[in-house]
């Protein structure tokens, strides 16, 4: 199972591709070329968190690469977040891909078929279960009710989130999941996580606040990035492993 796609060809991610900054399909061929590492020739399960170009973006260029069997998501988008630049042509040429294949729109606490490992899907639609699962703590004095003011709802709230379990290790992935269903769900507060994973780019996510929190977190044994964040390190807190570091990089702040 892969868990969502990155940028698309035509996408403004970190650097402009229209810039010639970043190579057409990029994330696409990182997929890949991940896939080929690992001896993997296909997906059988692809899950699309929500509708938004950083993370379905990049499916009609993997779909050329890799064969994919089973999409998963929630459907659609808020009509809202068609004011978001290139949304509704992403989700048009999203679509036109997942149309020609199985297609599973999960439900709260449903159990992806997947054999070997437990993926129970804890968000989806802008609802989160209600029930805690099976191995979860008491409620945390800690976790506030109501998510602070301010957020629009839009396609991170709907984000799906799954649960994943095999054997003793434990992974939360909850994609862009913000506001209120965050707050119904979980806080970092309720967590003791040993490792924290930033989805994040270069100039989005990973903020200094973050990194803070993490940091001052005894329980986090450390802390993984997608790509270096311009907007988090600091001397205070320096660089972590990342996935798709960059050739050169200034000083932190």
């Amino acid at each position: 199972m892969l868990i969502d796609a990155g940028w698309g060809d035509a996408d403004a991610a970190d650097t402009s591709v229209a810039r010639g900054m970043v190579e057409k399909g990029r994330d696409a061929k990182r997929i890949a070329a991940a896939a080929r590492a690992a001896g993997v020739a296909r997906i059988d399960y692809l899950l699309i968190t929500h509708f938004h170009s950083d993370h379905a973006g990049g499916v009609p260029a993997l779909a050329k690469l890799l064969p994919i069997s089973t999409f998963i998501d929630h459907g659609s988008f808020l009509p809202q977040d068609r004011d978001f630049p290139g949304t509704l042509e992403m989700f048009d040429a999203y679509a036109k891909v997942r149309a020609g294949d199985r297609h599973v729109q999960p439900k709260l606490g449903d159990r992806l078929p997947l054999r070997g490992i437990e993926a129970i899907v804890v968000s989806t639609d802008g609802a989160v279960i209600a029930a805690p699962l099976r191995g979860a703590g008491t409620r945390n004095a800690e976790c506030r009710p109501a998510a602070p003011q301010g957020l629009a709802p839009n396609e991170n709230f709907r984000s799906t989130g799954v649960l994943l379990r095999f054997g003793r290790f434990r992974f939360l992935d909850v994609g862009d999941l913000s506001g209120q269903p965050l707050f119904d769900l979980a806080t970092f507060a309720a967590f003791r996580p040993r490792v924290a994973v930033l989805n994040n780019g270069r100039n989005k996510g990973g903020f200094k606040v973050m990194f803070a929190s993490l940091r001052q977190s005894h329980d986090v044994g450390d802390v993984w990035q997608l790509h270096w964040s311009r907007t988090g390190i600091t001397k205070k807190y320096p660089p972590s492993p990342q996935a798709n570091p960059p050739a050169s990089r200034p000083p932190p702040a």
